[in-house]
């Protein structure tokens, strides 16, 4: 494919764009913008954080965020006519994007459950009683292996219970399973293009937030470690931004956006996150050659202006005293990485993946169920072993671990075959795109939680369904009939 045929992605990617960008969309920016600049302003001094540690647990304006943002999202829903679900789900993902678990464990009055589980069940709701679920896009090999890991789900937690284990942990651990729905029920949303670029342009406007609310975090309390706790899908947006200016988009909107993740990368201060970036990147590089015929000038001119402008976001930080003490403690930090022994770190995580391995061991079929706290010498308060493969391991044993893997392994297989079939259609870039969020979700839970936080396990399942949504668009475009399961 010619670097010509490359920049004509733009047109594509950017048709029917002014049916998102509405002036309630405009509302929704606004307001969002002052929430998380005056939080962020006043966080170092609240009541509830103290600034008195380097500890970003659980902070307490995620439900004033959730409650102040609703109204505005199911104003743009009915601007755009989109349906209640779709709205929730853009609702969740850019609360997940900026206030993660502060956003996930918010509780409505009068609902049980917190908002990630109540989203989920009125979107079941609403599909069933529309009848839109999409049962015939799913092949029977994969209902067959969601129906496996959904049943080890339940015979894990049957002995939870059953073993008078603490019910909440049980609750909770079930619902590293239960969240499988969100696949499907995403497959049954995202039934057009422009639905799918809708969650994704607020999936970058989550990122632009979260970005500003940890810079004004920084500027009142400079000595923090960090100031993003899961800065995965900041990554994200950044290697996507990549992949788009790599197809063709252009303009300052691409550029502002790249320095806007570089310096949410850099406050993220995330060893894990920035090497997932930097295979991103590659996996970009390895994917363009492959697909589009090798390197191309947008390619490279692509790959200059990004290294350009995250130099250049770095070096603006180095010219301020706070920002110059925050890249040495950085810095040092990394250096420590090298050598393990003198990590807490990296020596948390090796002794946590052993004492899972302990664990899966003594049940290495069935796991040890769920409910049961994860507690080892380093830790007491049921830390998990920040590996969500590791945790699916000893909780699931075998028998729940093997389907979670086929369903991954049929999910890239699918995926990579159907990108490379369709790589002449412009919006295969679109395609390539939500294979890099995934794959950038299943690496972030090699080093950290990931099925067992709610505001990253929804965000998983929800771009696994939107994927096979994206594929059937394309095999539809193919042909005159409407698609079915793509297998």
């Amino acid at each position: 494919m010619s670097t010509t045929d490359a920049l004509a992605l733009p047109s594509q990617f950017g048709n029917k764009m002014r049916s998102i960008f509405t002036p309630q969309f405009t509302a929704i920016v606004v307001v969002t913008l002052l929430l998380v600049t005056f939080e962020g302003l006043t966080r170092g001094t609240s009541v509830a954080y103290g600034g008195e540690s380097d500890d970003t647990e659980f902070l307490t304006f995620g439900p004033y965020f959730a409650f102040i943002t609703l109204p505005f999202l199911l104003a743009y829903g009915k601007s755009v006519r989109i349906g209640i679900s779709e709205t929730l789900l853009l609702w969740l993902m850019l609360g997940s994007v900026v206030y993660d678990k502060s956003f996930a464990y918010t509780h409505i009055p009068g609902l049980p459950g917190y908002v990630t589980d109540i989203v989920l069940g009125i979107c079941c709701i609403d599909l069933w009683k529309r009848k839109a679920f999409r049962i015939n896009s799913i092949s029977k090999l994969e209902w067959l292996l969601f129906g496996l890991f959904l049943g080890a789900g339940c015979l894990a937690a049957a002995r939870g219970v059953l073993g008078g284990e603490d019910r909440t942990k049980t609750v909770r651990d079930f619902a590293m399973v239960l969240y499988v729905v969100f696949a499907l029920v995403s497959l049954s949303i995202f039934r057009g293009w422009d639905s799918i670029k809708r969650y994704l342009v607020f999936g970058a406007l989550g990122a632009v937030l979260a970005t500003i609310n940890a810079f004004w975090w920084f500027v009142t309390v400079p000595n923090m470690r960090r100031y993003i706790p899961s800065p995965v899908y900041i990554q994200i947006v950044f290697d996507c931004v990549l992949l788009l200016k790599v197809r063709g988009w252009k303009g300052w909107k691409s550029n502002l956006l790249i320095a806007c993740c570089a310096v949410g990368l850099l406050l993220g201060n995330a060893r894990s996150t920035d090497l997932v970036a930097a295979v991103g990147v590659v996996g970009i590089l390895v994917a363009s050659g492959f697909l589009w015929r090798g390197i191309s000038w947008a390619l490279i001119k692509g790959l200059l202006i990004t290294g350009a402008i995250t130099l250049l976001s770095v070096l603006l930080l180095l010219q301020t005293e706070i920002g110059h003490s925050f890249m040495v403690r950085s810095s040092e930090q990394i250096v420590s990485g090298m050598n393990y022994s003198d990590d807490p770190n990296a020596v948390f995580r090796f002794m946590a993946w052993a004492e899972a391995y302990r664990r899966f061991s003594e049940s290495p079929v069935v796991g040890e169920g769920f409910g049961i706290p994860f507690v080892f010498a380093l830790a007491d308060n049921d830390p998990r072993p920040h590996n969500t493969y590791l945790t699916i391991l000893y909780k699931m044993g075998v028998i729940g671990f093997l389907p979670f893997a086929a369903i991954l392994f049929e999910y890239y297989r699918r995926s990579l075959v159907a990108v490379y079939r369709y790589r002449v259609r412009h919006r295969s870039t679109l395609l390539l795109l939500l294979i890099i969020i995934q794959f950038s979700f299943s690496a972030y839970g090699l080093l950290n939680l990931l099925l067992e936080s709610p505001f990253l396990a929804s965000l998983f399942w929800i771009n696994l369904g939107m994927t096979g949504s994206a594929m059937l668009l394309l095999r539809g475009e193919g042909s005159n009939r409407p698609a079915q399961c793509v297998s």
